[in-house]
Formats: structure tokens, sequence, C-alpha cells
């Protein structure tokens, strides 16, 4: 998942929409995986993500590209390894994944109701990739001190950026801008925010952070 950048109209603080490589394609990583040793095969976890949440097609496995996000080493092993950070959708595109949800289990449940509780639960993922290739995304900082350790910065199209206040700026102050997939096909929204989830569930069970208010917004709305 090559993710560029893009800032909303309605952020006015952030930069104005421009493109640029934050995430380059060198080091694949998946957003849902087996845990090693595994307990459970892949194939277990490709049924449940089908029939049960009814979130991929049957034709998808854990190699899929629609599961692969593509990180330069230094941030692959931040993320893939030490979950120093999480991958999470912006605000607006969580707001849109939610409703879309809220559609589709009112759809599972009348059909329920119906059939009983063998009724099929889809979220019919092909019009939810189509409608989700430019969804946004954000960077959640979850360990500042060992993410950018002693002040050092991310350079980002030459642009250097450090952690304050638990955010990526700017050496003007700048919040980095929100992150469109530029991957296709595109990139499986529901599985970034179940990698997203289990890391914030996880560092939420172990550390006190202070999270500032629009970071707290975001893991409000991926733990929805």
């Amino acid at each position: 998942m090559p993710l560029t950048n893009t800032a909303p109209a309605t952020a006015p603080l952030r930069r104005s929409p421009s493109r640029l490589c934050l995430i380059k394609r060198d080091r694949p990583a998946k957003a849902v995986y087996v845990i090693k040793p595994p307990r459970i095969g892949s194939h277990v976890i490709e049924a449940y993500l089908q029939s049960i949440l009814g979130i991929t097609d049957p034709t998808f496995t854990l190699e899929d590209d629609s599961n692969i996000i593509y990180l330069s080493p230094e941030l692959c092993t931040g993320w893939d390894v030490h979950a120093l950070f999480a991958i999470v959708l912006c605000s607006t595109s969580t707001d849109n994944l939610i409703a879309l949800m809220q559609t589709a289990n009112d759809r599972w449940q009348k059909a329920a109701d119906f059939f009983g509780r063998h009724a099929s639960r889809s979220m019919n993922p092909g019009p939810v990739f189509r409608s989700f290739q430019d969804a946004q995304y954000e960077v959640l900082i979850l360990h500042p001190r060992h993410f950018l350790p002693c002040g050092e910065t991310l350079s980002i199209s030459q642009i250097p950026y450090t952690v304050t206040d638990m955010v990526l700026k700017d050496s003007a102050g700048t919040p980095l801008p929100t992150l469109i997939n530029s991957q296709r096909p595109p990139l499986n929204p529901f599985l970034v925010t179940i990698n997203a989830h289990s890391k914030i569930t996880n560092h939420l069970e172990k550390f006190q952070s202070a999270f500032p208010p629009h970071s707290l917004e975001l893991i409000e709305k991926t733990s929805t």
C-alpha cells in the first residue's frame, strides 16, 4: 500500500493538497496475519473474514494486495514489530465506513429475521473497495519516545518531521497531511482497521498515554 499525502480542505492547519511519498513500496507487511507460532492456519482466518465478518471476497487470501502494506524498512519495523504507531482511517473515512457497516448490519438483520441465523452476512466487498479507493489515512503515534527518539526527524519529500505532542509535525508546527491509498487494487479498509484496533487495544491495556484530542477522536472511532 503506497500511501501518498493529501490535505483535506476542511483542515486549514495542514498543508494544501499535494502528493508525496511517505511509505515506500519497499518492505511488505500484512495488516492481518497469523501469529507465530501459529495456533490456527491462515485458511481459518481467511474463512472467518469471508464467511463470518463478510468483509472479504471468496477468493481472498492473506497474501492478497488488499492485505499488504508496503513500508520503508525503518517504518516497517516500528509498525509491524514494535507497534510504535498505527495506520488508521481519518475521521471522515471512518464515519463513512461506520455508516456502511450499519447499513450492512441492518440488511443482515432483516435477512436473519426472515431466514434465521443461517442468513448470509456480506459487505459485498467489490463496491466497498471501489468506494474507498480514495480513503484517507493518518499516522497515529503510540510511542513517541521510541518512534523518533532524541529529536530525530523523519524526512518526507525533503521535509523533516518530528513528533510534537504525539503528532508528526514539520518545523512550522504543521501536522503531517492525511494520506491516500494509491495502490490498485485498493487496500481493504476493514483489514487496516482491524490491525489498528489491535494495536490500540494492546497499547491502552499496557500503557497510560496522554493523547491529544484529535488522536483520542481517531482512537474512539477506530474502536467503534
